[in-house]
């Protein structure tokens, strides 16, 4: 006996034989019984030509309620196959963070989009230029770059970018504690807002990083283009945001380029203890503080480490933009104290408080 889709005031019924109207889930009606249909199945229902438009809407709101449940299965399978171990939590920040926002944000994305394309009169020519002064300085190396680039798409950490040395001084199951050297970074301040929606928090990390861009490609007081590091970094406390590029290693504060913007400030940030952990994927705001949360209670657990300011908060991104999803390096790091250090200054005050003996 044939299937069809039934549908009735209570929800879609998948039957052999007869219509059934239900609510919730798809189901599937045979001779022999009742059953819930899988989201395959009601795919291809959903992609079959003879299905109706009514019918398509019905499935595809009941596919949606069932996203978190597909995209667990999706993603096992493609792990599986592929070794591809990012992927689950890629599907995971798509739908918990980006597709959720999707419905109110649309006619902003919509209205940005518009205001993008109405300006590429004015911005692609000075864009077309940038690139063909780039490849005349660079002739001999441009092949060089463009394999270098494409090579990217797949490393995790991109090649031909410095990053800042740091020490492991603890290594953890699930994060370590590095050590990390003073270098000179470009600042700029973002809105400081404890609850970004994720549209406002891309907005907000692509205003602060063509700002700073437009430092390092020649907006200084030597006109100097300055080579592009890794990562971009986000520095977060309850009262101030900032994101930053960390500066070649060649450059101290006496011979760093000074940034012709008032928004960009150059600096030299000091010797510091950060414990991190690495996550895959987009750096969402929801992936961020589900990731600050859980690294917040592994160093909750380990006895040599303490918080220093458990309302601050580093985020980093080492990748460009074209980098497979799965394979991307993002961390997000707390300044910590070695206990034997807090100890150790806790006995100093004590000894400064303590009434001099007579």
């Amino acid at each position: 006996m044939e299937a069809f889709i039934g549908l009735s005031g209570n929800g879609i019924g998948v039957a052999r034989g007869r219509e059934v109207g239900i609510c919730g889930r798809v189901r599937r009606f045979e001779t022999d019984g009742e059953k819930t249909a899988s989201w395959r199945e009601e795919l291809k229902i959903l992609l079959d030509r003879n299905t109706s438009m009514d019918t398509r809407g019905v499935l595809l709101f009941d596919m949606l309620k069932q996203s978190p449940e597909i995209a667990e299965e999706l993603a096992g399978e493609v792990c599986e196959k592929s070794g591809a171990d990012g992927v689950r939590p890629v599907l995971n920040q798509i739908v918990n963070d980006v597709l959720p926002e999707l419905p109110d944000k649309a006619p902003l994305i919509a209205s940005k989009v518009l205001k993008d394309l109405s300006e590429l009169p004015t911005t692609l020519p000075k864009t077309v230029e940038d690139i063909r002064e780039f490849s005349q300085k660079n002739s001999a190396q441009l092949p060089e770059l463009v394999r270098r680039e494409a090579m990217n798409v797949m490393k995790k950490t991109p090649d031909g970018l410095e990053t800042p040395d740091y020490t492991v001084v603890l290594s953890a199951e699930h994060f370590e504690v590095r050590e990390y050297g003073s270098y000179v970074i470009a600042e700029t301040s973002m809105p400081s807002k404890q609850d970004y929606s994720e549209a406002e928090a891309v907005q907000a990390s692509a205003d602060g990083f063509n700002t700073l861009a437009g430092y390092i490609f020649g907006g200084n007081e030597e006109g100097e283009k300055i080579s592009m590091t890794t990562p971009v970094v986000m520095d977060r406390n309850d009262d101030k945001s900032t994101m930053s590029f960390v500066l070649p290693s060649k450059y101290s504060m006496d011979s760093v380029p000074q940034p012709n913007s008032p928004k960009v400030t150059v600096k030299e940030t000091t010797t510091q203890l950060f414990a991190c952990k690495e996550f895959p994927g987009f750096a969402t705001e929801g992936e961020a503080k589900r990731q600050l949360a859980t690294l917040k209670s592994y160093i909750g657990r380990e006895p040599n480490i303490t918080m220093e300011d458990s309302e601050r908060y580093q985020l980093l991104q080492y990748n460009p933009p074209y980098t497979l999803p799965w394979l991307r390096r993002n961390e997000i790091m707390i300044p910590v104290l070695m206990n034997a250090e807090v100890e150790a200054e806790e006995a100093e005050e004590a000894e400064a408080e303590a009434p001099e003996s007579e």
